[in-house]
């Protein structure tokens, strides 16, 4: 990578973009960056299944997180989320700025820029709430409907910062491929979470259905003002938790998959605009 700023690298990219020193030193290679951004993808994938596991919470709070129809289970599912995140962009960014040689660094324009790396704790999520129910719950439904919801923030956030940032630039292919790339993202994000939202709305239904029905066995539920037959006996077996779906994983992995790989490609594009061994 090259060791000081070049005239050819401030009329590519946008000043905000930029990370070099001011001084001769040897910048990390890319691929130390990307294996870098790959490990803090994995660890923070694996923290957001560790907290978004409702039982777990429940243990390791001593039974004051995470209790069963509580709402407070939404605030620690998407703030650690988002949290670890921006945060940890944060961290880094100080880190760099702390360098000798990166003090004219913004922390903000780094933290940002960071921002735009593609994250696949949705994913995961995804994949645990439909393989695995247990005890009758779904563990981690709530944490997947939060962090749905802290993703599709986290995508604005970036895709607006993109476009303040580039402005100037966006007659550049390259520039303009990533700026829209970065709202594609954030659609194909919040087309994912309505999806999310919908399949979670759908299961809390299907629970306070059977919860009612269990009342009266052999008898008549009250359903929109009136009186029906609930269609369930003493042997028959009903389950509460109403799985989801293989096509609705496919589904949804489909669409996550699209935004996931596709963010990889226009963050190498990002990083290979500022040149590199």
């Amino acid at each position: 990578m090259s060791t000081t700023r070049d005239s050819h690298l401030t009329q590519s990219i946008p000043a905000q973009w930029q990370i070099y020193p001011s001084i001769p030193t040897e910048c990390p290679r890319r691929r130390d960056t990307f294996i870098a951004f790959a490990i803090t993808n994995l660890v923070t994938m694996v923290l957001g299944l560790a907290v978004g596991c409702r039982p777990f919470i429940y243990i390791i709070s001593c039974r004051m997180f995470g209790k069963k129809k509580r709402k407070n289970v939404y605030w620690y599912n998407w703030l650690p989320t988002w949290g670890l995140t921006f945060v940890g962009n944060v961290l880094c960014a100080v880190l760099i700025m702390r360098t000798p040689g990166y003090e004219h660094i913004r922390v903000a324009d780094v933290a940002m820029l960071y921002l735009q790396r593609p994250r696949i704790t949705l994913l995961a999520l995804t994949t645990v709430t439909y393989a695995i129910v247990w005890k009758g719950e779904m563990p981690w439904i709530r944490a997947w409907v939060a962090t749905a919801g802290a993703e599709l923030l986290l995508q604005i956030m970036a895709a607006i910062w993109v476009v303040r940032a580039g402005e100037g630039y966006l007659n550049q292919r390259h520039i303009l491929a990533i700026a829209i790339w970065e709202w594609v993202n954030a659609g194909l994000t919040a087309i994912m979470a309505i999806y999310i939202v919908r399949c979670w709305r759908n299961q809390v239904a299907h629970a306070e259905a059977v919860d009612e029905a269990a009342k009266y066995p052999n008898g008549f539920v009250m359903q929109n003002g009136f009186w029906v037959q609930n269609g369930f006996s003493e042997r028959q077996a009903v389950p509460k938790v109403k799985r989801l779906t293989f096509r609705v994983w496919l589904i949804l992995m489909v669409i996550g998959g699209l935004g996931y790989a596709g963010g990889w490609y226009y963050f190498v594009m990002v990083v290979n605009v500022e040149g590199g061994q």
